[in-house]
């Protein structure tokens, strides 16, 4: 399958996205994403080019939140600072760990900020890995 260019942030936002309600489809003739949320009226267009066509979109399925608090492990290990190594160490151990672990890092903005360029290196690559797993043959672009 091929389509120019890929929406990176749309993209990102649905390998991120765990809520039941929504679901996220590649429209590969446009490298569009779709969001449809369970309380949404398709419109009818639409709706009939999905079930008429379904090979031209791929549904795109959020990333494991195993793997999501690997990511965060893994930027754990990379700090120097051990002190707030410790201190997300220690929030991830928590009962609600995505939570405590953002609420460490408003502490250390210069660590924050430093997560969420890793964050966002790691959810690339993931999102290529995605194309690539479904034999999409795309870059990753501005469009959303």
């Amino acid at each position: 399958m091929r389509c120019d260019r890929v929406g990176v942030e749309s993209l990102l936002m649905a390998l991120e996205d765990h809520d039941p309600g929504h679901s996220y489809f590649l429209e590969l003739s446009t490298g569009g994403v779709l969001m449809i949320m369970d309380d949404m009226d398709l419109e009818e267009e639409l709706y009939e080019k999905m079930e008429v066509n379904p090979e031209d979109y791929a549904e795109i399925e959020p990333i494991p939140s195993h793997e999501a608090f690997q990511i965060m492990a893994n930027y754990v290990e990379t700090l120097k600072d051990d002190r707030v190594a410790k201190s997300l160490s220690k929030a991830l151990s928590h009962r609600h760990p995505f939570r405590s672990f953002k609420d460490v890092l408003l502490d250390h903005p210069e660590i924050r900020e430093k997560w969420f360029q890793y964050h966002d290196a790691r959810l690339m690559q993931l999102a290529q890995e995605w194309l690539e797993e479904n034999g999409i043959e795309a870059s990753l672009g501005d469009q959303s």
